[in-house]
């Protein structure tokens, strides 16, 4: 039991500082201290979490676990690929890996990112819609009448619940993008420092600094070692 407490919460940490680097970076919240939104986040995640130790929670897991997380993932993958490949350009990406690598990537990789791979995503994409319009969505209750299992359709509201965590998961990609289309500057924070990683982020100072001063130890040693 303690075993699989740790390794939850372990988990757990890597998620939750992607969460808290990004707001932190934003300059959401200024005048906060990291560690005070850390424990508001984790406060509001308790509450959240909650519902899924009810009665009804191994349904809640079931929804969220299939529209939080699968069908929210599908649509950033493609996403991904498509602004990879065709907003930011296959050329320009090649290029980035060709100075990381020392070589462009060949012509099966050129393909499968350009064409296959985002044809993929879209069959999986539409499936998975197709296949949540035609079929209802449905969770297995047991019938003390027959001592089995049997399968009840969800309420409205828990498939308007449904759809909002299938639209906010990936709701975010189309709506920066929109703004950044028409320069919408006063709506969207301006934040050069972590969408381009061009300087230096309240989450990467100490970092950078640790870098430095390494670097400087390692210049003074070689210095020391040509003068001796």
């Amino acid at each position: 039991m303690s075993c699989l407490l740790l390794t939850g919460l372990g988990s757990m940490m890597g998620t939750l500082e992607g969460v808290l680097t990004a707001i932190f970076d934003m300059n959401l919240v200024t005048w906060m201290k990291k560690w005070m939104l850390a424990g508001i986040v984790c406060f509001l995640s308790l509450i959240v979490g909650i519902i899924f130790t009810t009665g009804a929670g191994q349904y809640w897991v079931s929804l969220f676990d299939s529209f939080a997380a699968t069908f929210g993932l599908s649509v950033v993958a493609l996403f991904e690929m498509i602004g990879v490949m065709y907003i930011y350009g296959h050329k320009r990406f090649s290029s980035d890996l060709e100075m990381m690598v020392g070589e462009k990537p060949g012509i099966y990789w050129q393909v499968t990112w350009r064409f296959i791979g985002p044809l993929i995503m879209l069959i999986v994409f539409i499936s998975t819609l197709v296949g949540c319009i035609m079929n209802p969505l449905e969770y297995d209750a047991y019938s003390v009448e027959i001592a089995a299992l049997v399968k009840q359709p969800y309420p409205a509201w828990a498939v308007a619940v449904a759809l909002l965590l299938a639209i906010t998961s990936f709701a975010p990609i189309p709506l920066v993008a929109f703004l950044r289309y028409f320069n919408i500057t006063k709506v969207e924070m301006d934040i050069p420092a972590s969408v381009k990683r061009m300087n230096t982020t309240p989450s990467t100072a100490a970092i950078m600094n640790n870098q430095e001063n390494d670097d400087d130890e390692g210049s003074d040693d070689s210095g020391h070692n040509s003068e001796v």
